[in-house]
């Protein structure tokens, strides 16, 4: 009874071992994705922006990104234009601007990199034709200003202006300052002109809105340090 007993133990104590050598030398199967630390870009402002010559200035937001972000764009036609670090500004953890030029209709691809040489999978911005009857923002002119306490004069041309127009200047430091139709200079449905403080060095952003909340694309004006 003795020798049956143990040779029972010795061969439950065998399939255990045998059990867990089993379950240890279980491989794993390599993870797949986008590896940790990444930089990802999940939303773009505006979400659909309008085709035009002149370049639009985007706000992305995403996660992970690293000043020195660079980039690439890839047309609808498989054209890439590449983005340097000084094309990409604004640039935070969780967001940064852009000009970008889309001048023909489809799906835009952007591609950005952190200098670590992490890359984030391609963004698609869908490029479509302005809707009748949209506001639009098509230049300010001028694009480039010197610091100063003092207003200073801009130029904006679009289209479907109308007199309850409202625009909004955003500042670097992310203060806004917002402008009545009854503030603007010779007001028309395509164009107007506007007196604004640019009293802080980095890129302002101009949006305009309309009283049926109908709000335009995003133009930016770069304010330069005065010596």
């Amino acid at each position: 009874m003795n020798t049956r007993s143990g040779s029972r133990a010795a061969l439950c104590c065998f399939c255990l071992v045998a059990a867990l050598l089993a379950g240890c030398s279980t491989s794993t199967s390599p993870t797949s994705g986008t590896p940790s630390g990444s930089p990802g870009i999940l939303t773009v402002s505006p979400s659909q922006p309008s085709i035009s010559d002149i370049p639009q200035s985007l706000s992305f937001s995403g996660s992970n990104f690293e000043q020195g972000l660079v980039g690439a764009m890839t047309r609808p036609g498989g054209t890439v234009v590449s983005l340097s670090a000084s094309d990409i500004r604004n640039v935070t953890t969780t967001s940064f601007q852009v000009n970008l030029t889309l001048d023909v209709v489809g799906d835009y691809q952007l591609q950005v990199k952190n200098p670590s040489g992490l890359s984030s999978s391609p963004f698609t911005i869908p490029v479509r034709p302005a809707a009748q009857g949209s506001l639009t923002l098509n230049s300010v002119s001028p694009a480039t200003v010197l610091t100063s306490s003092q207003q200073q004069a801009i130029f904006v041309t679009g289209s479907n202006f109308d007199s309850t127009l409202e625009a909004i200047i955003i500042a670097p430091d992310s203060s806004q300052s917002f402008y009545t139709s009854a503030s603007m200079a010779g007001l028309t449905s395509t164009s107007f002109g506007l007196n604004a403080v640019f009293d802080k060095v980095g890129f302002y952003t101009l949006t305009v809105r309309n009283g049926s909340n109908s709000t335009s694309n995003l133009l930016t004006i770069e304010a330069r340090r005065s010596f």
